[in-house]
């Protein structure tokens, strides 16, 4: 099985020689942030100078001033000055996270910047695609993107076939192995969104459990003010065997993973899932889904992978395997400490490096204009009228039925209606 594509180890840098800039779309205290931060240790202790810009200033600045870094807040809205700014700073290498910094990878190709789009996201690619055409057309012409997971780049490359992929890491902070107990502690941490599969862990679990008192789900996440979150919460209140944690950081977050036996990651889909890396860190059988990127570290030794509908089934694994729940988590721990430790994604990371800092993207294609074939105009409130090569052909009345038939037949064979003269609003 393929863990991860990237595994020679790259050198260091003359220190100081080159400058790497680094484009985050936001500050938050999320994944793609950390993961970032990360990046620029890596590069930062190779000898790499390193600049970092963000588009919305957050909580994770702080975390980056630790480190060293100044991060400045850049707006990508005008291009022009986005332009400038970057051709003054002029980067050796420019790395762009997440798809929401489309506009910065836009200006760095037309300057010809050797550049690498980070895209973290899969089915939060969907919406983007249909509704923004600046985005589509950056995104499917993008000349080098990586991504954090095989799952994710599979589901990428049906866009865009210019990707490639290195596995995420996670620091190692393990206190030793608890003893399982008499109640079977399962536990779920991250947010309440709909993609996380709360809703589908909480009905597999009553469905598996009811409210055996020898069961235990225990769940880490703000849950006030999620809709989704207060809504779970209410529907299952009545189950005594579920346990809600809210948020958990620092000390309280390893309390958290020192209080159940199984970690779980149901979501519908993850591009990559650091949580499921922690749990195989912190050493716990694991249950994942299928589109869970991060899949790659649950082996037949230490928990099962399962469709999202057979949940129950694969809680219900564990339950009748509690004798072996001290061998699973011996095996997580071997498999983090095989695949999923910083020294591994530092030399990809610095290989990804090495291997773009001359990647400079292709000359833009030469397009030269011509006469449009086909056009239609508004003669007045009550007609169109029809051109070919400029000359008008026809001349009718304007039928809403008729333009709707048109506009949904347009849609089911993959084409935007916008391209005819609908407005998007229609």
């Amino acid at each position: 099985m393929v863990k991860g594509e990237i595994s020679k180890t790259a050198g260091g840098f003359a220190p100081g020689s080159r400058l790497v800039l680094l484009i985050s779309h936001e500050m938050s205290l999320s994944g793609a942030p950390r993961s970032l931060l990360r990046q620029a240790c890596y590069m930062r202790d190779a000898g790499l100078r390193v600049v970092v810009w963000t588009m919305l200033p957050g909580r994770m600045e702080s975390r980056y001033a630790d480190e060293g870094f100044r991060v400045e807040t850049v707006s990508p809205e005008d291009r022009s000055v986005l332009r400038r700014r970057i051709e003054d700073l002029a980067p050796d290498l420019a790395v762009c996270n997440t798809f929401k910094t489309y506009r910065f990878a836009d200006v760095l190709v037309s300057l010809r910047i050797p550049a690498i789009w980070f895209i973290r996201e899969t089915g939060d690619l969907r919406t983007p695609l249909a509704h923004d055409r600046d985005f589509r057309r950056v995104f499917l012409g993008f000349y080098n993107l990586y991504t954090v997971s095989e799952y994710a780049r599979g589901i990428i490359a049906k866009y865009n076939p210019n990707v490639r992929f290195f596995n995420n890491s996670v620091e190692d902070s393990f206190r030793g192995f608890a003893l399982p107990g008499e109640v079977l502690r399962f536990g779920f941490i991250g947010s309440t969104v709909r993609r996380k599969g709360l809703r589908e862990l909480l009905a597999a679990f009553r469905a598996a459990f009811g409210d055996r008192c020898d069961v235990e789900l225990r769940i880490a996440g703000a849950v006030d003010g999620s809709e989704e979150g207060e809504l779970l919460r209410k529907r299952y209140a009545s189950l005594a065997s579920v346990v809600w944690l809210g948020e958990v950081t620092g000390e309280s977050k390893q309390a958290f993973f020192d209080s159940i036996d199984v970690l779980c990651m149901p979501s519908l889909d993850e591009p990559a899932g650091l949580s499921l890396l922690e749990g195989a860190m912190q050493g716990k059988a694991l249950l994942a889904t299928e589109t869970v990127g991060a899949g790659y570290i649950v082996g037949e030794g230490n928990g099962r992978v399962v469709p999202v509908a057979d949940l129950s089934g694969g809680l219900a694994y564990f339950d009748a395997h509690r004798a072996e729940l001290p061998a699973m988590q011996r095996e997580s721990r071997r498999m983090y400490l095989q695949y999923a430790t910083p020294d591994r994604e530092r030399a990809a990371v610095l290989e990804m490096v090495e291997r773009n800092l001359g990647n400079v993207p292709p000359e833009p294609a030469q397009t030269r204009s011509v006469r449009q074939f086909f056009k239609k105009t508004d003669v007045d409130a009550d007609h169109w009228r029809f051109y070919l090569w400029g000359v008008p052909v026809l001349t009718c009345r304007k039928c809403k039925r008729v333009k709707r038939f048109a506009r949904v037949m347009l849609r089911r064979l993959g084409i935007d209606p916008t391209r005819f003269g609908f407005t998007p609003e229609e």
